[in-house]
Parts: C-alpha cells; structure tokens; sequence
C-alpha cells in the first residue's frame, strides 16, 4: 500500500473467495504540518549583512547552531511592500502582477488595495484564525502610520475582503478583530489564543530597517529583538523558540529584501533582476524540523515559503505558489509516518471493509486501488478518501464480487491513475499488473478456509 504522492510497495491482502481480509498496518513519508505558524519578517539585510557578522551575535551563536538555515533565499524584487503581498496572496501587486500598486502609496487606500483572496480570507472561509501582531501599532487595522509602524509592512490592511477599515465599509470584519498590536501577542499566547497563523512584524527599528538608539546599529538591534522574543521572557517565558518547539508551531524569518546594491534574483538563479540574497531560518518541533545547525543550501524564493505555507493548511494554492518549479522547503522538514490499518479481518464478497489511517496532509485526496503491490502499479480504483484537517482518514467500500480466488492487495497510489507505459494493467478481475511480461503480483490461492501461497 502507498498514501498520496509516496508509493509504496507493502500489502494489505483481500481474500475474495472466503472472504477473509488480512489486516496489515503499513505506513508513508508524509509532510509534517503544523498547529501554529509564526512568520517574522526582518527589512533591508543581505545574507553577509547577518551571518558571520559581529553585529549579530545571537543569530550566529545562538540561533543558527541550534535549529535550520536556508542559505540560498532570494527576494523578487527591491520594493519593500512586494514581499509581505508575497507572503499573503503570491503576488506583488506591482508591474502587473495582480496590479502596479505596491510601495506607491503610504498606507492601504481605495487604489493601492486588491479584492483577492488572500491566506487570510482562505483561512477565515475554512473555520481557521490568523493575526497580525505588528509593533508600535495603536488600533487593531490601523491604516495610519504611528511611530516606527508603517503600515505597508502590515499586508492584511490591503485586501478588501477582510474590511471594513479606514478606506474600506466592506468585508468579514476580520481586519478588525484580528489584525492587532503587538502587544497583543503575550496575552494570546498565556490563554491559549494563538491562531493557526501569525505575522509577526517588529517596529522599523527592531526589524533592522533604521538606526535608533541606543544601539544605533540596525543589525544589532534586530539582533537582540529575535534575542528578546526567541529566547527571552517577552513573549512567553522561556522565549517563543522553546514554545514553538512544545506547541506544534513553526517559525519562519526572513527579510523582505536585501541591500539596494544585491539584485540577485532566482529561480532560475540570476545576479540581476531581484530583490537580493537574504537569510531563513525555521523553527519548530524537533521531530517535525531540522534542529542543530541543520543548513538548507538550495534555490528558493518567496514564492517557495507562501507555497509552505499553504500546504500547511491544505489550501488551493494562491498566485505563483502554484507555478510550476516552485518548491516548498520540505527538505528543511523532516518526513512523518502515517499509519493505515485495515479492518474488519473477514469480509464476505460485497462486505464493508475499512481502511482508516492518520498523519496524512490535511485535505489529500486519495484513491484505494485494487489490484498492483508495487509502485507505480496500480489497478482497479475502488474507492476515494479525503484526510480531514486533522490528518485523519476514514474511508469505506465493499468488497468487489466476481474476484478470481487469491489474496490482492490494496494499492495506495501516488502520482499514477493507471499502469503507465510500459506496465499494462490486466483485467481487475484477478487483478495484476505485468511488465515484459513478469508478474509482479503472484496471488495465494485459498481452498477450504486456509490461505495457501
């Protein structure tokens, strides 16, 4: 049996002329997901602006060797606005990509705004939540700039359906309920209130964008502040890093661009054209993310992490998350089982039988076949399962009449519909897959009520 996209080749045997069902667990490399997702979004530093650099002495010394760094993140575009639209709909809303808005106006208006859906508005319609915890901020969907808060690093201001707000008398209302202060934050966090995402923006002096004192060195400031939140009592006691990784909650941070002079761009990968070289880090449960200085050294974009993020919650995929080539950081992730158990163990021909299982992606689609034990053969459909969000699954069907006598297992397929070229699939009827030839599948024969293989 195989789940979803990961064939496998282990058996669940029916038993069509008496009827009798072996009950075999197996299980599959799933994606793990998560409870929580926390992304952090630091302004204006290049890779070598952070790593290595003095000036940011918890990032090197306590953040990098502890949990995972991608090492080869790029930045679309040098137009600040542009990464946190990313980071909530998969377009930059600038030279066409779903408008040439982005950056152009101080604070979300009735021009520089979209009707898309959003991650948040997906969020909403599936019974899910999302903040945004912005510092310096004064009002939930504050529109106006205060202090060091800018609200074009505030993403959810910007879509209309989540108004009404200062530009807009529409929408579900969520902006206002949910997009909130940073200080808000703690408070969610002690009551067990943390929604299923969360944008955390810190003030333009923390996020390493300008100089203030009295540091008066934008790295370092950034520095100490993922020092404050992460592993300091600012958030919760203990630091935030050490919550995630007990909750079931992942952290990601990253930059919006990097210096004005990097235009490094991919992917493909090209020195001109982008938005420049910046850092990622991720943290989260040690059995679900690499820990311990785990380094990620392949291309990715933005795009990449809108596209984790998605998957996260089983949802569509929005804007350039669905391009084709656009990964989505699995390999800084480590593989979950899923286990599937087969019941009841005797089933007369036209008998229910069930499969259920748990771990899988939430929202996989999954079609049971009848027939091939081996990738990527498969045989006669028979039934399809959705997991629940939960990644549970629950499916039932009958067992087919007019079997030949044998055991045949049931297949889990992945990427296939049907044995492709050069496999053939036979008639379901004693169902077996063959190539050049050689079975693959060799049924045991049942005489008298015992099994003889």
């Amino acid at each position: 049996m195989a789940v979803s996209h990961v064939a496998r080749g282990a058996r669940v045997l029916l038993a069509a002329f008496a009827a009798t069902l072996a009950p075999a667990p197996v299980a599959h490399a799933a994606r793990p997901t998560f409870r929580h997702v926390l992304v952090v979004m630091l302004e204006n530093r290049a890779y070598g602006d952070v790593v290595r650099s003095p000036n940011a002495p918890y990032v090197n010394t306590g953040l990098m060797p502890r949990y995972a760094t991608g090492t080869n993140l790029y930045v679309t575009t040098h137009n600040s606005p542009t990464a946190y639209f990313i980071l909530a709909a998969g377009k930059r809303y600038e030279k066409g990509d779903g408008g040439s808005w982005a950056g152009s106006c101080a604070t979300a208006t009735a021009v520089c705004s979209t009707p898309d859906r959003s991650v948040f508005s997906q969020l909403r319609a599936a019974g899910r939540s999302w903040r945004v915890y912005s510092e310096d901020q004064q009002t939930a969907c504050q529109t106006s700039a205060v202090a060091k808060y800018w609200p074009n690093h505030n993403p959810a201001l910007f879509f209309r359906q989540l108004g009404p707000n200062g530009y807009a008398s529409g929408g579900d209302g969520t902006c206002r309920q949910w997009d909130l202060p940073f200080s808000q934050l703690a408070p969610d966090v002690a009551a067990g209130a943390l929604p299923d995402l969360a944008y955390l923006i810190p003030s333009n002096c923390d996020n390493m964008h300008d100089s203030c004192g009295p540091l008066s060195n934008p790295v370092r400031q950034g520095d100490a502040w993922l020092q404050r939140v992460l592993q300091g009592d600012t958030v919760v006691y203990g630091g935030l890093a050490p919550w995630a990784q007990a909750h079931d909650a992942l952290i990601l941070i990253t930059f919006d661009e990097s210096v004005a002079t990097d235009r490094q761009t991919c992917c493909p990968y090209a020195r001109t054209g982008g938005g420049g070289h910046v850092g990622l880090w991720m943290i989260g449960p040690p059995a679900k993310v690499h820990q311990g200085g785990f380094r990620f050294d392949g291309f990715a974009n933005l795009y990449h992490l809108f596209r984790a993020i998605e998957l996260n919650f089983a949802f569509p995929l929005l804007g350039h998350a669905a391009d084709p080539g656009v990964g989505d950081l699995a390999s800084l992730l480590i593989d979950q089982p899923a286990t599937i158990a087969v019941t009841p163990a005797a089933t007369p021909p036209g008998g229910r039988v069930a499969v259920t299982g748990a771990g899988f992606p939430p929202g996989a689609s999954v079609a049971i076949h009848l027939g091939c034990a081996s990738a990527p053969c498969l045989g006669f459909a028979i039934a399809t399962a959705t997991a629940g969000a939960d990644g549970t699954l629950d499916a039932s069907f009958a067992a087919p009449h007019g079997l030949a006598p044998g055991s045949h297992p049931l297949a889990w397929p992945g990427a296939w519909s049907s044995c492709p070229a050069p496999w053939r699939r036979h008639s379901w009827r004693g169902c077996r897959c063959a190539r050049r030839g050689r079975s693959l599948l060799a049924p045991s024969v049942r005489r008298g009520g015992s099994s003889i293989p």
